[in-house]
Formats: structure tokens, sequence, C-alpha cells
């Protein structure tokens, strides 16, 4: 039972995050604006979201974060992303130009640098460290407010 559990997040992160993944890879976002590089996006606003991420295993690949507004599908309808090279330990993201309201955020641990979610062996997480014994955390559960500056942490998790 549980690892239909965990195929069934798998494949779920999957396709948000490789939505994110591969805009990342190619340079480019599905927000409106510009990616900072390799450190996130601005849209029209002033917010900005620091993300400590912990729990990081290696200094391999990057960590990849989906950021969801309310009323976007969470995971698979992010529309903002960000990544920053992985380090052992603790490594920051960071999304500019925020307009002030709920968020969501997914994040991996793309270890392997192949732009796809290998759940198996890479790190995963969500805001609020959401639960995600049973199947992937809803938007509720993993939502935060963004008002100015605001900074969260998120622990990875890795199943091996």
């Amino acid at each position: 039972m549980v690892q239909i559990s965990r195929a069934a997040i798998g494949i779920v992160l999957a396709i948000g995050l490789l939505a994110g993944a591969w805009l990342i890879s190619k340079g480019g976002n599905a927000a409106i604006a510009e990616p900072a590089p390799d450190r996130g996006v601005v849209q029209a606003g002033t917010g900005v979201l620091h993300v400590d991420v912990s729990g990081v295993r290696s200094d391999r690949g990057f960590i990849i974060g989906s950021l969801c507004k309310e009323g976007d599908v969470f995971v698979s309808g992010c529309s903002l992303h960000a990544r920053s090279k992985a380090a052992n330990g603790v490594v920051s993201l960071e999304f500019q130009g925020l307009a002030p309201g709920d968020y969501a955020l997914a994040l991996f641990h793309d270890e392997n640098n192949d732009s796809n979610l290998d759940f198996a062996t890479e790190g995963i997480g969500f805001s609020n460290n959401a639960n995600l014994a049973h199947a992937a955390p809803d938007f509720d559960a993993s939502r935060f407010k963004v008002n100015g500056e605001t900074r969260i942490r998120v622990r990875l998790h890795y199943s091996i």
C-alpha cells in the first residue's frame, strides 16, 4: 500500500515539477517576466519570498521550486519557478516581485541534473512541511502568506 501511495505522489509531483524544471532548463519560466539567474522570477508586485531549504544531502544538481498563487492548480499549475545550485545542508531560493497574497510551494532536489523528478532517489518538500505520507498535499495544507519580505523554511525528504 505504501508503494502505491508513493508512486501516486511521484506522478502528481512529476507533472507539476517537470514543467517547471523544463522551463528553467530552457532559460525561461511560465510567469510573466525574465527569471533572475538561478535565483527566482520577477512578476508584478514588490514582495520577496526567501526560501531556506534544509536537508539537502549533496552538492550535486539543483534545488528546483515551483510556486503557486492562490487560484493556480497546485502542483501542476504553478506558474513561478526558481532554482539554485544544490549544496550539502541548507540552500536558499528567492522569488522576487510577488503580489501580496496566499501561495504554496513544492520543491525537489534534481540531484542528477536531468530536469526530471526521480521520486525513488531525489528529495522533495512542500511549504509548511506539509505531510506527504498518503498523497501529495493540497494547496491549503501548503498555504502561506506573502506580504512584503517573507521567509519560509522547507525540509527536503528523501525516500532512500
